[in-house]
C-alpha cells in the first residue's frame, strides 16, 4: 500500500471512530452528565495511549518542556471538541454535529495565525 493510500485509510478509520465516539459519548452524557462524559472519554484515551507509552519507556514525553507553551492548550481544546459534540449529538444528530464541526474548522482555517502543517 502506498503512503498516500495508507494515509487515506487511516483518515477513513479516524472518521469512523469520530462517528462512533460521538453517539457513545452522548449516551454517557445522557446518563451521567457532560462533565462526566468528557472525563470518561479522555480517561479512556489516556489509558489507550498511556499503556503503549509505558512499554516504550515514556517515548519522548520527557521533552515536553521544549514545546511552545501555546501548544499545551491542545488538551483543553480537546475537552471543548468532545464537550461540544456531546451537547450537539442528541439535539441535531451525529451527521449534523460533525458537519457543524467541519464548518467551524473551515472558518478557523481561513483566519488561522498558526502554521498549518
Amino acid at each position: 500500500m502506498t503512503s498516500l493510500a495508507l494515509i487515506i485509510v487511516i483518515g477513513l478509520v479516524g472518521g469512523v471512530a469520530i462517528g462512533l465516539q460521538a453517539p457513545l459519548a452522548s449516551a454517557i452524557n445522557q446518563r451521567l452528565g457532560i462533565l462526566e462524559s468528557v472525563f470518561i472519554v479522555h480517561l479512556g484515551g489516556m489509558v489507550a495511549v498511556g499503556v503503549p507509552l509505558l512499554f516504550m519507556g515514556g517515548g519522548r514525553l520527557a521533552q515536553w518542556q521544549t514545546l511552545p507553551p501555546y501548544t499545551l492548550t491542545a488538551g483543553l481544546l480537546g475537552v471543548v471538541c468532545v464537550g461540544s459534540t456531546v451537547l450537539m449529538v442528541p439535539r441535531i444528530g451525529v451527521a449534523a454535529a460533525l458537519i457543524n464541526a467541519v464548518i467551524g474548522v473551515a472558518a478557523y482555517l481561513q483566519k488561522s495565525p498558526l502554521p498549518q502543517e
